[in-house]
């Protein structure tokens, strides 16, 4: 659909979940994804979409995007979407889902901060944040945020190595 400079929407279903990524001339320039009764749009909804290793799809030519919220070229895209992919992959082997994070000596659970401003979250981020108290688990906060498991996990991973959150002993999967 690139390299054929095709303008359309490229349908994708997995189970309940469903997206799609819209194209201009070969071009994404947009995508949604609705699934677990949350949907995103944009970079994020495409990022998510990549990441699927199954399901089915349809295009329908020459259906015009309702907006153009993508930017990046498509290699940028698909780079980042890897990378993502293996960081999930990374993050799901070091934090099982039955792990419960909470905040490390500093940081007062329900009262997240940042350590001396070094740090940088994103909406997302500060999501998952708000949502750890050393008793919901990875699977819970995946569920209450409307993000995969393995998406939580790579975040999880990312503010155990910032060391803003630890994780008790060993955890029940």
């Amino acid at each position: 659909l690139s390299s054929a400079k095709r303008t359309g929407a490229l349908f994708l279903y997995q189970g309940r979940a469903q997206g799609t990524i819209y194209l201009s001339e070969g071009r994404a320039v947009d995508a949604a994804l609705a699934e677990a009764g949350a949907e995103r749009r944009g970079e994020e909804a495409f990022y998510a979409l990549a990441s699927w290793s199954d399901g089915r799809f349809d295009f329908e030519a020459g259906r015009a995007a309702p907006r153009r919220a993508i930017e990046r070229e498509l290699p940028c895209l698909l780079m980042e979407a890897a990378k993502r992919r293996d960081e999930e992959s990374d993050a799901a082997e070091k934090i099982p889902l039955g792990a419960a994070p909470s905040f490390t000596s500093g940081l007062p659970a329900g009262e997240p901060r940042l350590y001396r401003g070094e740090a940088e979250l994103d909406t997302l981020e500060w999501s998952v944040l708000s949502l750890i108290d050393g008793e919901r688990r990875v699977g819970d906060i995946a569920a209450a945020c409307g993000r995969s498991a393995r998406e939580v996990q790579r975040i999880l991973s990312a503010l155990l190595a910032a060391r803003m959150i630890t994780f008790a002993a060993k955890a029940k999967e």
